[in-house]
């Protein structure tokens, strides 16, 4: 019997809550325990599956693959929020490793970009070596990200210092790359969006702004997301009473 890789809805939602996605409240994952949602049923056996984020509620996972007889390579399907299979995407797996002997042990970490960097034990030589290969959001390997010039502001949201906070609102210091229009949401646990700032009047560079203000916000774990121009940075930050 070949075995499939299988992702329950459990174990994503697991990994989407702790950054507290806002995708998590129109999530449409199977209800019923026996009807999951197959990532990849190609023929020979799928197995050691690892996981990242897509930092958009989603995941990037990659695996061992045997479809191809007497091999065994690396793949990879990008699971959207929704619980659906990113269409962008081969649809029984992208394949980023399909070099001679054995690929094997792999792991996988968010690039930050929407993508992932995949390793892996290699016996494509002599011995056992380490290799490595990104896949970006859109299901292409290994072409170059385009990389900001020197000096240049890149998006980033840093941590919520101080955190727990307390009272309604709190200071949260971000960079904006001027790619567009940017807004800063604070989502509650629940994926409801209980405030949002346009900072569209922002330019390129380092800020500091106020979220929550005029709110009663409950106890309890919010994320705040950070968008602009297509990217998404995520914080989390703890509220007390």
């Amino acid at each position: 019997m070949h075995r499939k890789v299988l992702l329950l809805p459990s174990a994503f939602l697991f990994l989407a809550a702790s950054v507290l996605s806002s995708r998590l409240a129109a999530a449409a994952w199977p209800t019923d325990p026996t009807v999951n949602v197959a990532l990849c049923t190609a023929g020979g056996n799928q197995l050691n599956s690892r996981m990242t984020t897509d930092g958009a509620g989603g995941a990037i996972v990659t695996w061992v693959d045997n479809r191809v007889a007497g091999n065994s390579n690396i793949y990879a399907h990008h699971v959207r929020s929704d619980g659906t299979l990113d269409p962008a995407w081969p649809a029984k797996g992208l394949t980023v490793c399909l070099a001679s002997g054995a690929q094997t042990f792999p792991a996988i970490a968010s690039d930050g970009a929407g993508g992932a960097i995949a390793v892996w034990r290699d016996a494509r030589g002599v011995s056992g070596d380490v290799y490595a290969q990104r896949v970006h959001g859109d299901g292409q390997i290994g072409d170059a990200v385009a990389v900001a010039p020197r000096g240049a502001s890149q998006l980033a949201l840093l941590p919520v210092r101080p955190n727990p906070v307390r009272g309604s609102s709190f200071g949260v210091d971000l960079t904006l790359d001027g790619t567009g229009i940017a807004t800063l949401d604070l989502i509650d646990a629940a994926g409801r969006r209980v405030a949002s700032r346009e900072l569209g009047s922002l330019a390129a560079g380092s800020h500091h702004v106020t979220l929550g203000q005029g709110l009663r916000l409950r106890p309890g774990i919010y994320c705040v997301q950070l968008r602009q121009g297509g990217q998404v940075r995520v914080a989390s930050v703890s509220v007390l009473r």
